[in-house]
């Protein structure tokens, strides 16, 4: 898979799986789906409601995590509330880390 160095010279996969309107068994098997076909970078937020299944999936696929990038979403009500709700997401996904976290404002 074709990689593109970023600015703090982490390297991101140029492809990934979006997983935006899958929920429970169905995100599951997509994202594991991804996996066995060589999708290295999945992208998931809290709004989504499915941390939960892509985490079971990463877990199921055997990839080891040092291996997968890994992008989550989260809506900003306060400093407070994104650090709850990035912890949160950590756990979901089954995961210590977060390859990127993108904050959503809100007005």
């Amino acid at each position: 898979m074709n990689k593109i160095t970023l600015n703090n010279n982490i390297q991101m996969p140029m492809l990934g799986f979006g997983t935006f309107l899958m929920n429970g068994a169905q995100c599951e098997e997509s994202v594991l789906a991804a996996l066995r076909s060589g999708y290295r970078m999945i992208d998931t937020a809290e709004a989504y409601g499915n941390e939960d299944a892509v985490g079971n999936a990463i877990m199921k696929s055997g990839i080891p995590r040092e291996e997968l990038f890994l992008i989550t979403k989260v809506n900003f009500r306060s400093y407070e509330n994104a650090c709850e709700t990035v912890e949160t997401s950590l756990k979901k996904l089954k995961t210590s880390y977060l390859d990127a976290r993108v904050i959503i404002g809100t007005s």
